[in-house]
Formats: structure tokens, sequence, C-alpha cells
């Protein structure tokens, strides 16, 4: 009985001590992993002033701007309004790194940022716009010792001033109406639907806004496209499409006034007149 408890006894000391050196060991491996300081604070930044990091240039087709980049920096490059790049050459990839700036459902093709991996090292970057005007740069990257002050933000415009804040434009259209046009539509219909259950969760993606409808809503069973029109009559009349795995799919519907009644749901829809073309979205 005494040798039993020995051993457990021995069993207990020797797993504390391993648990402790575990936790020495993981501490070392912390402190390895995270100094206390990684002595890489720019001191320029010291004595510097709030705009000093951004630069507004004017565009002109024969000018090539400098930019002064760092490592450990991102510097986002701002086109005109409404520009949008279609292509893009650095000359050297590898030590630095363009990357687009993409949000979803959001205008920003004329924004992107370029980030160097070490110092030391320049290129030269040429964008192309939709707009037909070629931008190039002349990029050069420092690190954290250097005296000059790297650019975080460059805008390119077209009076060379910083353009006015706004929204950024949407690559969607909310198509719901207010409450009381919504009452409204409901006396136009022979089928009465109840329109505080209506669903008009639907957005406007893209095309011709020749056969955009005016509002789109479901009664959780048909679907209902209602142009505004003249006299009663739809002008331009589209036919509804119903989008199945990327295709568009043909549905029964039917005219009654100022609606196209689709007679079923779906997340999707294509309409088409001629070689125009518009394409709708159940938001869900």
């Amino acid at each position: 009985m005494k040798k039993i408890l020995i051993i457990v006894l021995l069993f207990i000391q020797s797993a504390y001590a391993f648990r402790d050196e575990t936790s020495l060991s993981d501490n070392n491996t912390n402190q390895d992993m995270f100094p206390s300081s990684l002595n890489s604070v720019q001191k320029a930044f010291n004595t510097s002033n709030m705009h000093e990091n951004v630069a507004v240039y004017k565009y002109e087709d024969e000018n090539t701007y400098k930019v002064r980049l760092r490592t450990a920096v991102e510097t986002m490059f701002v086109l005109p309004p409404g520009e949008k790049i279609i292509s893009y050459s650095l000359g050297d990839s590898l030590v630095f790194k363009y990357k687009p700036i993409i949000v979803k459902n959001y205008q920003t093709e004329n924004l992107f940022t370029v980030r160097p991996q070490t110092a030391g090292a320049d290129t030269n970057l040429i964008v192309v716009g939709a707009s037909g005007k070629i931008y190039k740069f002349y990029l050069r990257a420092d690190n954290h010792d250097s005296p000059f002050l790297p650019i975080f933000t460059i805008y390119i415009s077209k009076d060379g001033k910083i353009p006015s804040p706004k929204p950024l434009k949407t690559d969607f259209e909310s198509l719901e109406i207010s409450s009381e046009n919504k009452k409204e539509l409901s006396h136009f219909l022979s089928n009465k639907v109840e329109m505080q259950n209506a669903n008009f969760g639907y957005i406007s993606l893209n095309g011709s806004d020749d056969i955009k409808p005016d509002t789109v809503f479901d009664d959780g069973k048909f679907t209902y496209f209602y142009f505004k029109s003249q006299n009663g009559k739809i002008k331009n009349l589209p036919v509804v499409y119903r989008v199945v795995d990327d295709y568009d799919t043909p549905v029964n519907s039917r005219i009654e006034g100022d609606f196209i009644i689709a007679e079923t749901l779906s997340k999707r829809w294509t309409l088409r007149s001629g070689t125009a073309h518009h394409c709708i979205k159940r938001e869900d």
C-alpha cells in the first residue's frame, strides 16, 4: 500500500513539473514571436502634420506621378469619380502588390491600393481607364528608417482638388415604393393583394431603363411587375423570364392593366424586349 502511495505521489509531482516546463516553454515562444518592441516606428512622424500623407494631382496626359511608399503601409489610389479601371501593368509585381478595391454592390472601380513587400526598390505602374485615360506612376519603397514620409492616399482629379465626398453609387436600385403607393396598386388588380403582406424586396441590377418596371412585388405565389403608363397601355412591353442556373426560362404570365403578372416566384428575373434587357433580383 505504501509503495502504491509513493508511486502516485511521484506521478503527480512529475506531472506538475512537466506543466511548469511546458508553460515556461510557451512563454519563451510567445516572447520570441512578440518581442517587447519591434523598434520599427518611423520617427519622421513625430513632427509631421496631418496633411503630409495625402497627395493631390491634376490629371495631365503627359504626367508621371511620383509616389513614395513604405513597407508595412498600404497606399490608396483614387482616380477621378466615374473612372473605371479596365487594365493595369506593374513593372515589379514581386516586390509591389497591387490590389483593387472591390465592395459588393458598390461602384469602386476607380480605387486600388499598392503595398511594397520590401524597401529599397522602385518600379512603374500604368493604369488604363475606361475613359481612355492612361495613368502613369513611378513607385518607390522606403522603410521605417526613412526621413521621408510615405503617401497614404493619392488623388488624381480633373482640377487638382480632392473631390467632395459623396455616397458611393451602388450597382443596384431599390424598386420599393412608399406605403401610400402600395395601397393604390391594390386597386388596379382584379385579385386583391394584401399589400401589407406583400414582399417588395426587389432591386434593379442593370439593363435598359426603357423596360425597367417601376416596382416589383410578390404575394408568396405570383410575382407582379408594375409599369406606369398612360391610357392603361404598357409601352415597350417586355417578356418576363425566370433565371434558373443562370439561364432565362420562360414562365406563364399575363397582362393585367399596368401589370405583368408572372405565375411563379424566383430570386432572379430577366425582362427582355428585342435586344434590350433588364435584370431584377429579390433580396433575401
